[in-house]
């Protein structure tokens, strides 16, 4: 990858391609809270979404944490997390970007829902 701008830095196309001066974007594009903190960092190959992708809260606790693959969306195990730093959600997305498992968590930590999603046909 290598480089890194900022989300006021690139825009969108009509078809959704992010453009850093006019062309799709590689590299990371970060959003910069007013204080100076990232927020958010996420990954683009080619003017498309590819890569990690993070949040974090203003105070650095993070937020979101996964991995998007280029024409598949989500992949592998995304998480949440509450501003409390606990786990909020895990979601388990196969290869191709479909949902196979969920698990949740209240912000003091205790088990609240969890399933399963059948194997596509």
């Amino acid at each position: 990858m290598g480089m890194r701008v900022t989300d006021a830095d690139v825009e969108q196309d009509d078809d959704g391609t992010v453009l850093y001066r006019g062309a799709p974007y590689t590299g990371e594009v970060v959003e910069v809270a007013p204080g100076g903190t990232v927020v958010a960092l996420v990954t683009y190959h080619r003017g498309r979404e590819h890569g990690p992708w993070c949040e974090w809260y203003p105070d650095g606790t993070p937020r979101v944490e996964g991995r998007v693959e280029f024409g598949r969306g989500a992949v592998g195990t995304w998480r949440t997390w509450h501003a409390n730093g606990r786990l909020a959600e895990e979601h388990e997305f196969d290869d191709l970007g479909r949902r196979r498992a969920e698990r949740r968590w209240d912000s003091e930590g205790t088990p609240t829902a969890e399933r399963v999603y059948p194997d596509p046909a």
